[in-house]
């Protein structure tokens, strides 16, 4: 959603907005109708469900451009996550390497799972 003085306004930039990676490895952008909701599915669930559920690398675009100097966009994520003394299990009869992501290691916290992740941000 973008506003501009409190007033939802159309995206003032055709680039701007959420990118994801497709399962075939692509950079594309994510449209989504207006009256829809999305669910991104981070690394946590993917050890949880055993590499069912796969996570979703994006990020956002900001608006570019002198017709976005007064354009806010506005959105709503809800985080869930473990607790960070939680040690992130895998399904049983599931083996380690199909649900391999990012930082994740066998008998890990989330905790520190996040901590390395976070880290390796800024590497």
């Amino acid at each position: 959603m973008y506003l501009s003085q409190g007033k939802e306004v159309p995206n003032p930039d055709p680039k701007a907005g959420l990118y994801i990676k497709n399962r075939r490895g692509n950079v594309v952008q994510a449209f989504l109708p207006m009256d829809s909701i999305a669910f991104q599915v981070g690394e946590a669930l993917q050890v949880a469900s055993g590499g069912l559920f796969q996570a979703t690398p994006h990020y956002v675009r900001s608006a570019d451009g002198p017709e976005a100097a007064s354009i806010s966009r506005n959105t709503f994520a809800v985080f869930m996550q473990p607790s960070v003394d939680e040690i992130m299990v895998i399904p049983s009869g599931i083996s380690s390497s199909s649900v391999a992501i990012g930082k994740w290691q066998k008998n890990m916290s989330f905790g520190d799972f996040s901590e390395k992740t976070f880290k390796s941000y800024y590497e």
